[in-house]
């Protein structure tokens, strides 16, 4: 060093000087920002938990006015009305073969019991004179 100038070695000091503060404003600018992403980094978490809070308490709530209202939840609902569904058809079966047998009967009793000329639905009056039958 003792080759340069007092004014060369000034202006080294000087760049030195500059470099310095400029690594230090850049020390300074890297802190602030990991302050400002650590405290957003608490506001996010903070109203995460918040809003997680309130869908809970939501949800708890729904839950308490479901079981207010239905007694059974939805798979419950599917397996029930997959046997109501059951019961209904062979219900229905039954009553479909109880009008056959009631059919067959009406039918026997029809043309056993009474006559063409005395058949259901005609009057005493029509009977014992049917030339006065209304057709």
């Amino acid at each position: 060093m003792q080759r340069f100038s007092l004014e060369v070695l000034r202006r080294a000091a000087r760049y030195k000087e500059a470099a310095r503060e400029y690594q230090r404003y850049r020390v300074i600018t890297s802190a602030w920002e990991i302050e400002q992403v650590s405290r957003l980094k608490e506001f996010l978490e903070s109203m995460l938990e918040e809003q997680q809070q309130e869908a809970g308490a939501a949800m708890e709530e729904a839950d308490l006015f479901t079981h207010m209202l239905v007694d059974r939840s939805a798979e419950r609902a599917h397996q029930d009305l997959e046997y109501i569904n059951a019961v209904h058809a062979k219900e229905r079966a039954a009553l479909d073969q109880l009008d056959s047998e009631l059919d067959v009967l009406k039918h026997h009793a029809t043309t056993s019991f009474f006559p063409p000329a005395y058949g259901p639905g005609r009057t005493s009056m029509e009977q014992d004179n049917p030339s006065q039958a209304v057709e």
